[in-house]
Order: C-alpha cells, then sequence, then structure tokens
C-alpha cells in the first residue's frame, strides 16, 4: 500500500469518527445542565472533539509527508 492509499484511508476513517462524534444522539448525551471549570459540558465537548479531530488530521498530514521525504533520500 503506497502513502497516499494510507493517506486517503486515514481521512475515510478520521471522516467516518467525526460522523459518529457529531451524531446528534451523542451531542444529546453531553447537553446536560452541568459545567467543567464554568464551560457548559456541550460547549467543551465540541471544542475539544473539533480540536481532537484537527489534532488528527494534522498528524495524517504531517507524519505522511516526513515519511514521503525520507523515502526519497
Amino acid at each position: 500500500m503506497n502513502i497516499t492509499a494510507k493517506k486517503t484511508s486515514g481521512f475515510i476513517l478520521l471522516a467516518t469518527i467525526m460522523i459518529l462524534l457529531f451524531n446528534p444522539p451523542i451531542l444529546a448525551a453531553s447537553n446536560q445542565v452541568a459545567f467543567v471549570w464554568g464551560i457548559p459540558s456541550l460547549y467543551l465537548y465540541l471544542f475539544a472533539t473539533w480540536l481532537f479531530c484537527i489534532i488528527v488530521l494534522m498528524l495524517i498530514t504531517h507524519f505522511r509527508k516526513s515519511k514521503r521525504k525520507n523515502n526519497h533520500e
């Protein structure tokens, strides 16, 4: 499996995870009258999940680029 196919499968996996994490039943479970450090739990869940997805996307693209550079040397 070449690097492009691995990157594509990583993007598909991340998109599937995002669909599951932002699914209305999951959002409804975190939509409670609870505060964490003064932040409503739903907002904290949304921002933490979004940050997680951005970091995973960065890792997929960054490490695939570095592996490709090392293979050409």
